[in-house]
Parts: structure tokens; sequence; C-alpha cells
């Protein structure tokens, strides 16, 4: 390049490396993706994230930042088991393939010398397969999940509820869906995802399957799930090849807008928290605001990314499967693990099967392939109780409880908790229940149950010495249950 003033030859601009710029991307989304997680319910409670996020928006090129990033996210995703969301237990996944490979990345940095360019393309080569594979096992038992009875029957079926909490949330009246578009829906999900699973597991078939992915979470956040997608897209940069990221025109630039986008969302669910109604001073309701600015804060971002893998110079090559190191394959074999535990008798809340209707409890299951049911390993889920009444003599929290959450994380913990009204769950899970409350601080939980068809009545559940026993640490920390349905009946849809 010629200086037209002095006739000289002026310097060329330094081209950034497109893995600087994937995982710039990426980085951003993971941020919002937790951020969001909170800003849907409880933003005020977001503030450990995005204090650790900040630097990671605001100094691009830095290492240390995405790493402290990745420590505070997973101590958030572990203060939410055993009961956190399926898409936290997924960046929970994700956070141990990333941090591994960043060891593994390291460890060959300091043997060979190699460079920080040199040491970030091999971070991105190492995480693709790991994080690949357990975004694959999501899709896989999000299909396999929902192959049931109970979802395809238009009475109880997820895909209905989830069609008429999606026009509730926009303030549609919630008329009643005709049962054939409830079981076309169902159909059409189940479909949909399993092409998703399809194409991310075939490279030259990839970008079809993000593009798809892409428009499958986009509805979906018109039923409440915009975190979920924020986690999902952040996992689609990095599927896809650097070389795609050397092609966007100003990257700076539209993550700057989405950066301004996420700060306004945030802006909008603290004024939608603090308002106490779901309709807004402009007659739009909360989430429909919520939902139009989540776009603002990721598309900046997608369009970019779709637009090089489908139009331009043509789309790079695909990345091929990598086996190495091997000891990184662990993470997807976990969350493979952790789907199975529903059929396995373990747990039944965060292995990827709430919204699916699934049932594997007392020995019934109304999965369409019945052998399932000789998968289980373990009486856990035979072992019933029915809780008749559950009283709270009051939720004023002390400060240990301050410490450990608020009600809304207690509820959050134990959903099937109804005052009043009979449930039935695993005993371990009413145990399970009585130490959390215990180590809450709560007192005076009274508890009315039936255990092996004995009826006991307990005034301060947290003092009885059987039922808030001490439960092992994995225990506490990694099983959860629902609540089960009676006899044969459809399973409702539930979280």
């Amino acid at each position: 390049m010629v200086d037209l003033e002095t006739g000289d030859d002026a310097a060329e601009p330094p081209l950034r490396d497109p893995a600087e710029t994937q995982l710039q991307l990426f980085i951003t989304l993971w941020v919002m993706a937790f951020s969001f997680h909170f800003f849907e319910s409880t933003p005020f409670d977001a503030w450990p994230v995005i204090l650790a996020g900040i630097p990671c928006l605001l100094l691009p090129g830095s290492l240390v930042a995405p790493a402290a990033f990745l420590v505070v996210s997973t101590g958030v995703v572990t203060m939410n088991l055993p009961a956190a969301s399926n898409h936290l237990v997924l960046a929970l996944m994700v956070n141990l393939a990333l941090g591994g490979a960043a060891i593994a990345a390291l460890i060959v940095r300091r043997r060979t010398g190699a460079g920080r360019q040199e040491s970030l393309d091999r971070w991105l080569q190492l995480v693709f397969t790991p994080v690949a594979l357990t975004l694959m096992v999501v899709y896989f038992f999000g299909v396999f999940h929902k192959l049931n009875t109970s979802f395809f029957n238009p009475d109880v079926s997820c895909a209905g509820s989830l069609l008429r909490q999606g026009l509730s949330l926009q303030g549609i009246s919630r008329a009643e869906i005709p049962g054939g578009i409830i079981v076309v829906s169902a159909v059409l999900t189940l479909v949909w995802e399993a092409l998703i699973l399809i194409c991310l597991a075939v490279p030259r078939l990839r970008r079809w399957g993000i593009l798809i992915g892409v428009l499958f979470h986009f509805l979906l956040t018109w039923s409440q799930f915009y975190d979920f997608a924020t986690f999902v897209f952040a996992l689609y940069v990095l599927l896809l090849p650097r070389e795609s990221f050397g092609r966007i025109s100003n990257p700076d630039r539209w993550r700057s807008l989405a950066i301004a986008g996420w700060m306004i969302s945030a802006g909008l669910s603290i004024a939608a928290h603090l308002s106490g109604s779901p309709t807004s001073p402009m007659g739009l309701r909360w989430h429909t605001i919520k939902v139009i600015f989540w776009m603002v804060a990721v598309m900046p971002i997608m369009l970019p990314l779709l637009k090089v893998s489908f139009f331009g110079d043509g789309p790079s090559a695909p990345r091929d499967w990598r086996r190495r190191p091997a000891w990184l394959l662990v993470v997807p074999l976990v969350a493979f693990f952790n789907g199975s535990t529903a059929y396995l008798g373990l747990k039944t809340v965060a292995n990827y099967s709430m919204f699916s209707n699934l049932r594997t409890e007392e020995g019934r299951t109304n999965h369409l392939i019945a052998g399932v049911s000789a998968l289980e390993v373990t009486g856990i889920l035979r072992d019933t109780v029915d809780v008749h009444d559950l009283r709270f003599a009051e939720f004023d929290l002390g400060p240990l409880a301050q410490a450990q959450g608020d009600v809304f994380r207690l509820r959050r913990q134990t959903r099937w908790a109804k005052e009043d009204t009979t449930v039935r769950i695993p005993w371990l899970e009413l145990r399970r229940a009585a130490n959390l409350w215990k180590s809450a601080g709560l007192e005076n939980v009274y508890v009315d149950y039936t255990h092996n068809g004995v009826r006991r009545e307990l005034a301060n559940a947290t003092a009885d010495p059987v039922l808030a026993a001490p439960l092992p640490v994995p225990t506490r920390l990694l099983q959860a249950f629902r609540e089960i349905e009676r006899g044969d009946n459809p399973v409702r849809c539930r979280w």
C-alpha cells in the first residue's frame, strides 16, 4: 500500500488471526448465555457471572479473563445442582472440556515453546470433538426421551404445553389448540431435533445443522428458552471452521452491537423484575420485549457467521473428528451417562429429560422401547413415598439460608413441593429435600407422608433423625427426582 502524501510504502494494517475472532465471539456468547439464565427470572442473581464476564468483554485479547470466567461459571452451575436446568448441565460439561483442552494445550506449549497463536489454534482443535459430541448427546437424548406415548398424547404432550405457553407469554389468549396440531407439533419437534443431530454428525452437513438449529431454537425462545438458545449458539461458534472467521467483515463492529444489545437486555430484565407485572408500560408483554432484545444481542454474531458459511467465496472445509487426546472424550461419555440415568434408576431431573413427558419410575415406563426398563440398576425409583401435606411455618430465611440461596432457588430445587396436595416422589427425594431445608436453616417444616405403608406426621422434618439423616455428598449434588404419576395415567408435562 502506498501513502498518497509521501509516496512511500505504508505498512499494511495487521491482520487478526481467525482463531482470535473465533475465541472472542465464543466467549462473548458464553458470557451472555450465563447472564441470560438469570435475566429470565432473577436478574439480581446474575452479578457473579456479570462481574466475571465484563473483563472478557472489555479485554477481548486476554486469555486470563476467559479462564477466570470458566472457574466462576462452573461454580455457579455447581450451586444450582442437582436440580439444575438442562443448559446449565450442558455448560458444566462444556466447561470441563474447555478447561481440559486448555491444560493439554498449555502442557504442549511449555514442552515445545509454542507461541500464543499456535497454542490458541491447538486449543480450538482440541475442544472441537468433545464439545461437538457433548452437544450431540444432548440432542440425542432430547429425541430419545420424547419417544414415549405421553409426548404424542394431545391431552398432556409437552408440545402442546409449550405452544400454549408461547401464546400466553405474548399475551395471546390460551385458546384450545386442536389435538391434531399438537400431535403434528410433537412429530415436527422430534424430526427437527433428529435432523440437527444428523447434520452435526456429518462434517459436510454441519453448517446446515447449525442453520436449522438456529431456526429451531429461535422458535423456542418465544416459549421462554432464550437462555438455552444462547448456550447452544455459543457452541455452534466452536463447531465452525476457523477459516470462516477470517471472512467476517469487521467482526469488532458486530461484537460491539451484540454487547450493546446485551446491556439493553440486562436493563429490561431488571425493569421487568421490578415491575411485578407481565405487561410493560408500552402494552407489550415483557417477555416479548426481552426476546426482541435477545435477538439484538445474539444475531449480530450469528448472522455474519451464517452468511460466510453459505455465501461469499464458498464454505470453508468442515472440521474432521479428532480422537486425540482420548482422555478428553471422557466429557461426552459423562454427558451420555448423565442422559441415561433416567433408565438406570439414578435420577429423573437434570438429565436432558425435562419437557419430554418421560416416565421410568416404579417399574413402569411409557417409552416406546419397553426394554429400556431392563437397564435399571438401582431400586431408587421403585422406593416411593406419598407426601400428603407439606407446610412451611415461614420462609423468612436467616443469614445461612441467604448465603446459600433464596426462596426461589429452594423452590426450584424441589419443584414437586406443593402444600396441601398429595404428591408421590422417590423416598430419596424427600430425604434430599429435608437435607436441603435443613442446610438452609429452615425450621418447623411440617410433613405428613406415607412410606412402606406407614404414615408419619412430623412437626419439624428438618430435625427428624430418619428423614433428615445426612446423605452422601454425591447424592446431595447429583441426584434429584420429579413427581410421579399415579398408576398408568398419562405423564403430564413437567420441567
